[in-house]
């Protein structure tokens, strides 16, 4: 199955019609709107007889990139096409380093999702959800994508033994340690924090960022440690 980047007109027009038999809950006008909308891309599969299988719709922003549309033929469904197009697209945000892939999933699609990293999100406190539009019954996901260099991985941390010094939960594994006092947080819901903005940098959280800096820690000596150490 192959992978084209820059499908014609007509592999277009049959991707929407993939989507429409597939998804008979969408309107056919607003697909076709957003497959053929010049601010989004899409890549389609196409067989070894020039027969278009299925395909994702994306936009990109500045920090992010949204999946739009995902879709594969009924008869190609759970051959691994999907996951396919997802890797593929995967590896294109990563090349042009932007961190945040998002989606809204409804339920029968939230398990494919999460196989591939993406995690449910809540409106509430999503940073990105004034930029998108939402969708009824759906669910908003994401998935942060695993950027070099190294020191933005170590700053970015999974853990279920930390609380959170702003709401005192451990619903969330992402948490990152300020250089301050060395408290947890979760990122991005309770705190501001961007692993890819200046990655070798210190960070501080929201109480921490206004103190001299003889009164605060050595940049990333904290956050470096093991979440194991204060379990």
């Amino acid at each position: 199955m192959e992978l084209v980047a820059q499908p014609t007109s007509r592999q277009l027009q049959d991707f929407i019609s993939i989507v429409v038999d597939c998804l008979p809950g969408m309107c056919c006008t607003h697909v076709a709107r957003l497959v053929t909308s010049r601010q989004h891309s899409s890549v389609v599969a196409v067989d070894e007889k020039g027969c278009v299988s299925g395909g994702v719709t994306f936009w990109t922003a500045a920090q992010f990139v949204e999946i739009s549309l995902l879709c594969v033929k009924r008869e190609v469904q759970r051959q691994g096409l999907g996951s396919k197009l997802v890797r593929h697209l995967r590896e294109k945000v990563a090349a042009n380093r932007i961190g945040h892939i998002i989606t809204f999933a409804d339920d029968t699609a939230i398990p494919f999702f999460g196989s591939h990293g993406f995690r449910k999100q809540s409106e509430t406190h999503w940073p990105w959800l004034h930029m998108v539009r939402s969708y009824r019954n759906a669910t908003p996901m994401e998935c942060w994508l695993e950027m070099e260099p190294s020191s933005v991985r170590s700053r970015r941390t999974t853990t279920s033994g930390a609380s959170c010094r702003s709401c005192s939960n451990k619903n969330s594994p992402w948490m990152v340690r300020c250089d301050g006092c060395g408290g947890w947080y979760h990122w991005p819901e309770c705190q501001r924090y961007d692993p890819l903005h200046e990655p070798e940098a210190a960070w501080f959280c929201s109480s921490c960022a206004p103190l001299p800096r003889d009164e605060v820690r050595s940049p990333m000596t904290t956050r470096k440690r093991l979440v194991s150490e204060i379990s």
